[in-house]
């Protein structure tokens, strides 16, 4: 399997690559990440800024203030039809979030066990898995420290 991983946006006008494995994939059910995938929340593949390559196009950015860091998020998307691709985060800088559903192959890494964030935020009816990271808020509380998850033996849902 090939080491470089490649996505774009819904019309191809923006397309990008990435180098290497995931360094961290969460799963987010804050609102900000449903209204940005019109879903229940997103998966966000973290990967270092210097494997991120823009291959073609120049995306336009939208700059948000995140309700879990206070901190600026930058959201990269196409002009054209208007596709997310990526995040940049003030919060954690020399990092790139990637919309995992604009990989060209969105299924390549491995998801399981990928800490659930926001999990109050999650709409009704949701699954989470078991032995996984749930996180009623963010990985961190406010003032910095570590948030504490929860654990369940068995799938529970919101």
């Amino acid at each position: 399997m090939s080491d470089i991983h490649e996505g774009r946006c819904l019309c191809g006008e923006l397309s990008y690559s990435v180098t290497g494995e995931p360094a961290r994939v969460i799963v987010c059910h804050c609102r900000f990440c449903q209204r940005a995938t019109g879903s229940t929340g997103m998966v966000d593949a973290i990967f270092p800024e210097a494997t991120f390559v823009q291959r073609t196009g120049t995306p336009l950015v939208h700059r948000h203030l995140s309700q879990g860091s206070g901190k600026e998020v930058r959201v990269h998307f196409c002009g054209r039809c208007g596709g997310r691709t990526h995040l940049t985060f003030d919060a954690i800088p020399g990092v790139v979030g990637i919309y995992a559903g604009t990989f060209d192959d969105p299924h390549w890494f491995d998801r399981s066990g990928a800490p659930h964030i926001f999990a109050d935020e999650a709409p009704p009816g949701t699954f989470f898995p078991a032995d996984t990271d749930i996180f009623p808020k963010g990985l961190r509380e406010s003032d910095g420290s570590p948030a504490t998850a929860q654990r369940y033996a068995a799938p529970v849902r919101s």
